[in-house]
Parts: structure tokens; sequence; C-alpha cells
């Protein structure tokens, strides 16, 4: 039998396993009651939580920019575990403000709301930093078929084949290398190709010798995911960003460099026309690209997964050296023209968004 989790991909049909999950915490099947209870535990750090069947545990989804909600009662005070459910995209900085808001309006003790991140994604360091400094508990794949894996054979078919999905994912991951990248939508869709870019190009990036780029960051965009390059800001407005997409269903990656002001500062076409320029001139794999908002060059063709990972990997190491070499040309550009540097010295106070 084909597994519904195959075709249920997207958070809202995550959103209702965990619903479903939590409101089966007093059901007739041993396995499935004691998972419910058992992932309420580690979700809100209760760990002699127990629930009287008794009392009422109830669900709600989709409220305050919340995915789930969980609302139970222990020892006669209401409790609260808020869970942002994500399967690929990024939590957001704005998301952590919900738990006071809710709160209010749930007329509880602030102290009584648990916060949870579950996503079914690879661990990204800087984002488990950014939601454990807030207090929330981070869950992601690994740690969830870790969870699930100790709960066989509950002669539930909703929980034994999502448990089997999160397993199956991880399986894949683990087998990466062994699969060629051009069938990898086959094996978890954009998971692999996330995989790709934390433990293939990331450790590359940070062994190369350049001071120009900030940290690499990985986006989780709804439909592919991105290596993200920002240039180390030495004015604040001044942005400038080379994107390597991987679709999954795409035959290759494509790269975006884009050039911009923060909030709305513009920036001189005289600096953009000297930035093509240099960059057209010194990197041929590079094409002047100007019908796009922002965007100044795009790659003249796509990094084809059927060379592999290999390729990939050195071809990508150069089109980042050729990005850093460009963002030690616009720092030179901008130290020149002193109305330029005036230009973007104010500070945007929605950088860190655009960004």
């Amino acid at each position: 039998m084909k597994n519904l989790f195959d075709f249920a991909t997207s958070e809202l049909s995550q959103d209702a396993f965990l619903c479903w999950l939590f409101e089966n915490y007093n059901c007739e099947n041993e396995i499935v009651r004691d998972a419910a209870l058992e992932l309420l535990r580690k979700m809100t750090g209760i760990e002699d939580l127990q629930i009287d069947p008794n009392c009422s545990l109830k669900t709600e989804r989709q409220v305050e920019h919340t995915d789930v909600i969980v609302i139970f009662k222990l020892q006669g005070a209401d409790h609260i575990l808020l869970i942002e459910d994500k399967v690929f995209s990024d939590f957001r900085k704005k998301q952590l403000e919900y738990r006071r808001k809710i709160a209010q309006n749930k007329e509880i003790d602030e102290n009584r709301v648990h916060c949870a991140l579950y996503k079914t994604d690879l661990e990204n360091e800087d984002e488990r930093n950014l939601v454990e400094e807030s207090g929330w508990r981070a869950f992601y794949i690994r740690n969830i078929d870790a969870f699930f894996s100790e709960y066989i054979n509950s002669d539930c078919l909703i929980f034994d084949q999502y448990r089997d999905h999160i397993a199956n994912r991880v399986k894949s991951l683990d087998n990466r290398i062994s699969i060629p990248m051009n069938k990898w939508k086959e094996y978890g869709d954009k998971l692999l190709f996330r995989a790709f870019i934390l433990n293939d190009l990331f450790p590359m990036i940070k062994k190369l010798p350049n001071d120009s780029l900030e940290n690499p960051k990985i986006k989780g965009w709804h439909s592919y995911a991105s290596l993200y390059l920002t240039r180390k800001h030495n004015f604040d407005q001044f942005v400038l960003t080379m994107e390597i997409a991987f679709h999954p269903k795409w035959n290759g990656a494509n790269i975006t460099i884009r050039c911009w002001g923060g909030g709305e500062t513009d920036v001189p076409q005289d600096l953009k026309t000297q930035l093509q320029s240099f960059l057209i001139t010194h990197y041929p794999f590079f094409k002047r690209f100007n019908s796009e908002k922002w965007c100044i060059a795009k790659g003249k063709e796509r990094l084809l997964y059927t060379d592999g990972i290999d390729v990939m990997t050195k071809e990508i190491e150069k089109r980042i050296q050729a990005f850093a070499d460009l963002c030690n040309k616009a720092n030179e550009e901008l130290s020149n023209h002193p109305e330029w540097q005036n230009l973007f010295a104010k500070t945007s106070d929605n950088l860190e968004q655009i960004v």
C-alpha cells in the first residue's frame, strides 16, 4: 500500500497529523496514546507530565499565526503548547513574538505557555540557536525520526505510515551520496538538495580565504532550496548577494547576483554598471541581466545535476570566488566615493527582513 504521507507533504497535512496525535492522548491504542503523551512531555519540558483522562485536551490550528496550539490542564491549571510546524520553510524571528500575544489573548500566565519548533528538515545551527535562545525547544528530522522509531507496530495505519515516512526521508539522507543528483527529487524532494548545501557547500565556503563575505545562509523557499551569500557590510544599506538555487524539478542549479539598497535607497546606476562590467569581463560564466528588479547578473548556464556532486561543488567554488572578488570590488568603489558612502550609511530597519 502507498504511504499517505508521501502525497500529503505540506505543513497543513503535518499540522493535521500533530493535532490528531495529541487529541488521541487517551485513546484505546496504547502505542498511539503513549507517543502522544511522551511527545507532549518533550515539547513542554515537563518530565512528570500526566494528564487525567477526564481532563480536557484540545488542539487548534492556524491561530494568531501559530500552526498548532495544544491546550491542556495540569494539576488544575491551564497550559498551552505552541508549535511552529515546518516541513521546509525557514523559521522567522517574528514568530518568536507570538508567545506573549497568545498568553494575553488566552488570559494565561506566560510561564505556562510552552513553545516548540517541529521541523521535518535538517538542523540549521543558526536557526536552532535563535529558537533555543528564545526559550523554545527545537525538533528536527533526525530528532523526530529517533522519537517515532521507538513506537513500532502500533496497529494504527495513520501512525505507522507517518513514522515510516519520516524514517524513509532520513534513510534517503544517509544514502544521498550513492544517489545521482538528477534522481534526488525522487528521494525526499528538496531535502537532499538542502543536505548538499549544508554538508558539502558550507564547509567548502568556510575554508575559502575570503573576508568579504558574511556567513553563508541556507534559504528554504516554497519550492526550492538556496545557498545564499551576502557581502560583508561596510555600509549598512548596500546589499550585494548571490543566490544559488536548487529546484528538484530543474535539471540544474540557477545562479543570480543582486544589488540593491536596504530599505528605500537606490543604488546609483554607475555603481551597478561598474560591478556588472567587472564581473562579466573577468568571469565569462556570468552574463549581464537587467530585466529583473535588483538583478545585475545571472549564470550563463545552469550547473547540471547530471555532472554529479564533485563537479557541482568545484563549479560552485569558482563562482563563489568570483562573487567574493565582486564584493571586494564593491568595497573599493564605495571607498572611493564619499557621496555613495553617505547614501548607504543609514541603518535600514527592514534590512534584515530583506536579506
